[in-house]
Protein backbone atom coordinates (compact mmCIF):
# COMPACT_ATOMS: atom_id res chain seq x y z
CA UNK A 1 0.00 0.00 0.00
CA UNK A 2 0.74 3.31 -0.95
CA UNK A 3 1.18 6.10 1.63
CA UNK A 4 2.58 8.58 3.64
CA UNK A 5 4.87 7.61 6.62
CA UNK A 6 3.37 8.53 9.72
CA UNK A 7 2.35 6.97 13.20
CA UNK A 8 -1.08 5.66 12.73
CA UNK A 9 -2.52 3.11 15.55
CA UNK A 10 -4.57 1.42 13.53
CA UNK A 11 -3.39 0.75 9.79
CA UNK A 12 -5.77 -0.87 7.08
CA UNK A 13 -4.99 -4.39 6.23
CA UNK A 14 -5.26 -6.96 4.19
CA UNK A 15 -6.61 -10.05 6.83
CA UNK A 16 -4.59 -13.85 7.09
CA UNK A 17 -7.89 -15.51 5.06
CA UNK A 18 -9.02 -12.13 2.84
CA UNK A 19 -8.53 -12.73 -1.10
CA UNK A 20 -7.05 -9.99 -3.13
CA UNK A 21 -9.59 -7.83 -5.23
CA UNK A 22 -9.54 -7.23 -9.28
CA UNK A 23 -7.51 -3.81 -9.11
CA UNK A 24 -10.57 -2.14 -10.50
CA UNK A 25 -13.53 -0.94 -7.79
CA UNK A 26 -16.26 0.49 -8.02
CA UNK A 27 -18.24 2.23 -4.86
CA UNK A 28 -22.15 2.78 -5.14
CA UNK A 29 -22.49 5.01 -2.61
CA UNK A 30 -26.59 4.79 -1.60
CA UNK A 31 -28.53 1.65 -0.47
CA UNK A 32 -30.64 0.81 -3.85
CA UNK A 33 -28.40 1.38 -6.07
CA UNK A 34 -26.01 -0.82 -4.13
CA UNK A 35 -28.60 -3.63 -3.91
CA UNK A 36 -29.06 -3.52 -7.53
CA UNK A 37 -25.43 -3.71 -8.32
CA UNK A 38 -24.17 -6.52 -6.12
CA UNK A 39 -27.67 -8.54 -7.47
CA UNK A 40 -26.10 -7.56 -11.17
CA UNK A 41 -22.65 -9.09 -10.40
CA UNK A 42 -24.18 -12.51 -8.27
CA UNK A 43 -25.78 -12.62 -11.67
CA UNK A 44 -22.93 -12.76 -13.56
CA UNK A 45 -21.61 -15.31 -12.14
CA UNK A 46 -19.30 -13.43 -9.23
CA UNK A 47 -20.02 -13.68 -5.53
CA UNK A 48 -20.51 -11.33 -2.75
CA UNK A 49 -17.80 -11.53 0.46
CA UNK A 50 -17.48 -10.44 3.83
CA UNK A 51 -16.76 -6.51 4.13
CA UNK A 52 -16.62 -4.36 7.04
CA UNK A 53 -19.02 -1.50 7.40
CA UNK A 54 -20.63 -2.30 4.05
CA UNK A 55 -21.32 -5.11 1.15
CA UNK A 56 -18.51 -6.25 -1.24
CA UNK A 57 -19.56 -8.74 -4.82
CA UNK A 58 -16.46 -9.17 -7.19
CA UNK A 59 -16.73 -9.74 -10.43
CA UNK A 60 -13.18 -11.97 -10.91
CA UNK A 61 -11.06 -10.76 -13.19
CA UNK A 62 -13.20 -7.18 -14.21
CA UNK A 63 -13.66 -5.59 -11.21
CA UNK A 64 -15.26 -4.98 -7.70
CA UNK A 65 -18.40 -3.21 -6.30
CA UNK A 66 -18.74 -1.89 -2.46
CA UNK A 67 -21.54 -0.08 -1.01
CA UNK A 68 -23.58 1.39 0.01
CA UNK A 69 -20.71 4.19 1.65
CA UNK A 70 -23.16 7.01 2.81
CA UNK A 71 -21.34 10.05 4.73
CA UNK A 72 -17.50 10.49 4.52
CA UNK A 73 -16.43 8.46 7.50
CA UNK A 74 -17.89 5.15 6.08
CA UNK A 75 -16.72 6.00 2.76
CA UNK A 76 -13.31 6.52 3.76
CA UNK A 77 -13.17 3.02 5.48
CA UNK A 78 -14.18 1.84 2.79
CA UNK A 79 -12.05 2.97 0.64
CA UNK A 80 -8.79 1.90 2.82
CA UNK A 81 -9.96 -1.39 2.87
CA UNK A 82 -10.46 -1.75 -0.48
CA UNK A 83 -7.18 -0.32 -1.27
CA UNK A 84 -5.48 -2.59 1.17
CA UNK A 85 -7.17 -5.36 -1.13
CA UNK A 86 -5.49 -4.33 -3.57
CA UNK A 87 -7.49 -2.03 -5.48
CA UNK A 88 -5.67 0.81 -7.08
CA UNK A 89 -7.99 2.56 -9.26
CA UNK A 90 -11.50 3.38 -8.04
CA UNK A 91 -14.77 4.43 -9.64
CA UNK A 92 -17.68 6.12 -7.47
CA UNK A 93 -20.98 6.96 -9.12
CA UNK A 94 -23.36 8.89 -6.65
CA UNK A 95 -26.14 12.16 -6.60
CA UNK A 96 -25.52 15.77 -6.00
CA UNK A 97 -27.32 18.04 -5.82
CA UNK A 98 -26.95 21.53 -8.32
CA UNK A 99 -25.88 24.58 -7.17
CA UNK A 100 -25.12 25.34 -10.67
CA UNK A 101 -28.73 27.00 -12.52
CA UNK A 102 -27.63 25.34 -15.68
CA UNK A 103 -28.00 21.87 -13.81
CA UNK A 104 -31.48 20.00 -13.52
CA UNK A 105 -32.32 16.85 -12.07
CA UNK A 106 -31.37 13.91 -14.34
CA UNK A 107 -28.18 16.01 -15.44
CA UNK A 108 -24.59 14.22 -15.12
CA UNK A 109 -21.67 16.30 -13.52
CA UNK A 110 -18.33 14.67 -13.43
CA UNK A 111 -16.08 15.81 -9.96
CA UNK A 112 -13.66 18.53 -10.20
CA UNK A 113 -11.90 19.42 -7.40
CA UNK A 114 -13.50 19.02 -4.23
CA UNK A 115 -14.06 21.15 -1.37
CA UNK A 116 -14.70 19.93 2.19
CA UNK A 117 -17.48 20.59 4.18
CA UNK A 118 -16.75 17.58 5.93
CA UNK A 119 -14.62 16.78 8.89
CA UNK A 120 -12.53 13.25 7.26
CA UNK A 121 -10.44 15.08 5.02
CA UNK A 122 -8.80 16.84 7.58
CA UNK A 123 -6.99 13.74 8.65
CA UNK A 124 -5.92 13.04 4.82
CA UNK A 125 -3.93 16.02 4.41
CA UNK A 126 -0.60 15.74 2.51
CA UNK A 127 1.61 18.49 0.67
CA UNK A 128 -0.60 17.35 -2.56
CA UNK A 129 -4.01 18.75 -2.70
CA UNK A 130 -6.55 16.96 -2.68
CA UNK A 131 -7.96 16.11 -6.26
CA UNK A 132 -9.46 12.93 -8.67
CA UNK A 133 -7.87 11.35 -11.33
CA UNK A 134 -7.52 13.55 -15.17
CA UNK A 135 -7.20 10.43 -17.00
CA UNK A 136 -10.22 8.28 -14.85
CA UNK A 137 -12.56 11.78 -15.23
CA UNK A 138 -11.60 11.88 -18.74
CA UNK A 139 -12.51 8.47 -19.65
CA UNK A 140 -15.97 8.86 -17.44
CA UNK A 141 -16.34 12.35 -19.21
CA UNK A 142 -16.03 10.74 -22.48
CA UNK A 143 -17.83 7.45 -21.52
CA UNK A 144 -20.93 9.94 -20.65
CA UNK A 145 -20.79 11.94 -23.71
CA UNK A 146 -20.73 8.92 -25.80
CA UNK A 147 -23.79 7.74 -24.73
CA UNK A 148 -25.59 11.08 -24.78
CA UNK A 149 -25.83 12.17 -21.40
CA UNK A 150 -23.96 15.71 -21.78
CA UNK A 151 -22.13 15.69 -18.81
CA UNK A 152 -20.76 18.40 -17.05
CA UNK A 153 -17.56 18.90 -14.79
CA UNK A 154 -17.21 20.97 -12.12
CA UNK A 155 -16.38 21.76 -7.98
CA UNK A 156 -17.93 19.44 -5.76
CA UNK A 157 -18.50 20.01 -1.94
CA UNK A 158 -19.04 17.73 0.55
CA UNK A 159 -20.99 18.40 3.50
CA UNK A 160 -21.70 15.96 6.94
CA UNK A 161 -24.43 18.34 7.55
CA UNK A 162 -27.41 17.70 4.85
CA UNK A 163 -29.90 19.32 7.09
CA UNK A 164 -28.18 22.71 7.51
CA UNK A 165 -27.27 23.93 4.74
CA UNK A 166 -28.16 27.18 4.36
CA UNK A 167 -28.95 29.02 1.05
CA UNK A 168 -26.52 31.90 2.18
CA UNK A 169 -24.49 29.42 2.15
CA UNK A 170 -24.75 27.53 -0.49
CA UNK A 171 -24.83 30.84 -2.65
CA UNK A 172 -21.68 32.00 -1.17
CA UNK A 173 -19.98 28.09 -2.11
CA UNK A 174 -21.46 28.94 -5.80
CA UNK A 175 -20.40 32.22 -6.40
CA UNK A 176 -16.99 32.37 -4.68
CA UNK A 177 -16.27 29.15 -4.79
CA UNK A 178 -17.66 27.75 -8.03
CA UNK A 179 -18.55 25.27 -6.61
CA UNK A 180 -21.86 23.52 -8.96
CA UNK A 181 -22.96 20.04 -6.80
CA UNK A 182 -23.42 18.97 -3.42
CA UNK A 183 -22.94 15.64 -1.79
CA UNK A 184 -21.62 14.07 1.36
CA UNK A 185 -18.66 11.96 0.29
CA UNK A 186 -16.71 13.21 -2.38
CA UNK A 187 -13.90 15.22 -0.99
CA UNK A 188 -13.17 12.91 1.58
CA UNK A 189 -12.62 9.85 -0.88
CA UNK A 190 -10.45 12.21 -2.74
CA UNK A 191 -8.40 12.87 -0.32
CA UNK A 192 -7.99 8.99 1.22
CA UNK A 193 -6.63 8.48 -2.36
CA UNK A 194 -4.55 11.31 -2.98
CA UNK A 195 -3.08 9.90 0.39
CA UNK A 196 -2.74 6.48 -1.54
CA UNK A 197 -1.56 7.65 -4.22
CA UNK A 198 -4.67 5.74 -6.02
CA UNK A 199 -6.90 6.99 -9.25
CA UNK A 200 -10.35 8.11 -8.35
CA UNK A 201 -12.71 9.51 -10.34
CA UNK A 202 -16.40 10.56 -9.79
CA UNK A 203 -19.85 10.59 -12.10
CA UNK A 204 -23.15 12.02 -10.11
CA UNK A 205 -26.61 12.10 -11.26
CA UNK A 206 -28.25 15.54 -10.31
CA UNK A 207 -30.89 14.42 -7.18
CA UNK A 208 -31.84 17.82 -6.59
CA UNK A 209 -32.10 21.45 -7.11
CA UNK A 210 -30.79 23.41 -4.22
CA UNK A 211 -30.84 26.88 -5.20
CA UNK A 212 -34.43 28.41 -6.10
CA UNK A 213 -36.73 29.62 -4.32
CA UNK A 214 -37.60 26.00 -2.96
CA UNK A 215 -35.56 23.21 -2.90
CA UNK A 216 -37.05 21.05 -5.53
CA UNK A 217 -36.08 17.51 -5.39
CA UNK A 218 -36.41 14.79 -8.38
CA UNK A 219 -35.71 11.61 -6.39
CA UNK A 220 -39.10 10.23 -7.79
CA UNK A 221 -39.08 11.70 -11.13
CA UNK A 222 -38.75 9.08 -14.16
CA UNK A 223 -36.41 10.76 -15.96
CA UNK A 224 -33.79 10.90 -13.41
CA UNK A 225 -34.86 7.37 -11.74
CA UNK A 226 -34.63 5.92 -15.63
CA UNK A 227 -30.79 7.25 -16.12
CA UNK A 228 -30.06 6.53 -12.45
CA UNK A 229 -31.00 2.61 -13.20
CA UNK A 230 -29.39 2.46 -16.80
CA UNK A 231 -25.57 4.11 -14.73
CA UNK A 232 -25.70 2.13 -12.17
CA UNK A 233 -25.85 -0.96 -14.74
CA UNK A 234 -23.20 0.27 -17.01
CA UNK A 235 -20.92 0.71 -14.37
CA UNK A 236 -21.02 -2.57 -13.06
CA UNK A 237 -21.24 -4.59 -16.65
CA UNK A 238 -19.28 -2.37 -19.31
CA UNK A 239 -15.62 -2.47 -20.38
CA UNK A 240 -14.61 0.89 -19.23
CA UNK A 241 -15.09 -0.25 -15.54
CA UNK A 242 -13.15 -3.43 -15.81
CA UNK A 243 -9.73 -4.38 -14.85
CA UNK A 244 -7.08 -2.99 -17.28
Amino acid sequence: MKSSDDDAIIIPRRGKHENLLPRTGIILVNPKEAALGHSLVVERGGEIRGFPHSKLSVNAGRNCVAGPAVGSPIAAMVVEKLIALGVDRIFMLSWCGALSPDLKIGDVVIGGNPLSGEGTSHYYRTGVAAAPSPRLSNMLLQWASDKGLEPVSGRIWSTDAPYRESRTLLQKLQREENVIGVDMEYSAICSVCTFRSIEFAALFLVSDELLGEKWKPGFKDPRFQKINKRLTQSFVSEDIFAEE
